[in-house]
């Protein structure tokens, strides 16, 4: 935890927290607190959400008290609720021959053409 006098309001600093160590500490008093070492032997993929992915509550309906069946299932699509409510049309794929590919390679082409028109750069096949 961090000094109070780091914090902008030192007075109220006493109330402020960390989240996930808080978490963590009022889950093993209730005896909820996720076993990774043994998330990670019986359930490999739950283990790394757990371990790596975000601090959600669904973890500690794993087991103990409260203990809820769609805990696992609702761990390993967290990630899809997050992303759902970001795709909020289609965006169609763009073709791979589209007008900005055409003119970008028309100019490319004109200005080797000019370049070469100015003898800035040498034409290997013309003929002296």
């Amino acid at each position: 935890m961090l000094p109070l006098h780091s914090y902008l309001c030192p007075k109220l600093a006493a109330l402020q927290v960390n989240y996930i160590p808080y978490l963590d500490t009022i889950a093993k008093e209730v005896g909820v607190c996720p076993n990774i070492p043994r998330l990670l032997l019986t359930d490999p993929a739950v283990g790394l959400e757990v371990f790596f992915g975000p601090c959600t509550p669904y973890q500690f309906r794993l087991s103990g008290p409260g203990h809820w069946r769609g805990a696992r299932q609702a761990i390993l699509t967290q990630w899809d609720r997050v992303a759902k409510p970001m795709k909020t049309r289609p965006i169609p794929e763009p073709s791979s021959f589209s007008l900005f590919f055409w003119l970008g390679l028309s100019g490319g082409a004109a200005v080797i053409a000019l370049m070469a028109m100015q003898k800035k750069i040498p034409l290997f096949l013309s003929i002296d």
